[in-house]
């Protein structure tokens, strides 16, 4: 098993990134009983999975990286599409997405924590260093609380800030 997440808003629901045996490709299983039983979603397009995020509020998007890719769904896992990871644009080109948070209030804006910082993609662009005070400082966690789906806690290694 690779990455395992689960809803926030719906404690039963569990998704696992695991290496597909049969074809070496990347599978998502998911569980809507707490994890009594499992059915396969859907294949990745990621040889490997580094972070796995899914909304707060709609069971049906995930998202889902490697260190340097990122794909998104809208769909349970049937399709993906890739979002552009153009770090270089924001001074941060060597980054490494280490954390992944879907945002509780706008399913369309995704938090990416990454070695050199936290940043913010909206509707499927990157647009911008999600928190200036953390500069360069890594993120190696994100989470969406459940009782405050507007806010966004990111670890660093050395603290845990809540932002927005």
């Amino acid at each position: 098993m690779q990455q395992v997440t689960g809803q926030p808003a719906g404690p039963n629901l569990i998704a696992v990134v695991d290496d597909h045996a049969a074809n070496g490709t990347m599978a998502l299983y998911r569980s809507q009983d707490g994890g009594e039983s499992w059915l396969v979603a859907g294949t990745l397009p990621l040889t490997s999975v580094q972070a796995l995020a899914l909304s707060p509020v709609n069971v049906d998007i995930l998202a889902a990286a490697s260190a340097s890719q990122i794909v998104y769904t809208a769909d349970g896992g049937q399709t993906w599409h890739e979002l552009t990871t153009d770090f270089a644009a924001l001074n941060a080109a060597d980054a490494q997405i280490n954390a992944l948070a879907i945002d509780g209030r706008n399913s369309q804006r995704l938090y990416v924590g990454t070695t050199q910082g936290l940043f913010e993609f909206d509707g499927g662009a990157l647009v911008r260093s999600a928190d200036d005070t953390l500069g360069n400082t890594a993120v190696t966690a994100l989470l969406t609380p459940r009782d405050n789906l507007g806010a966004i806690y990111a670890g660093t290694p050395w603290a845990v800030r809540e932002f927005r």
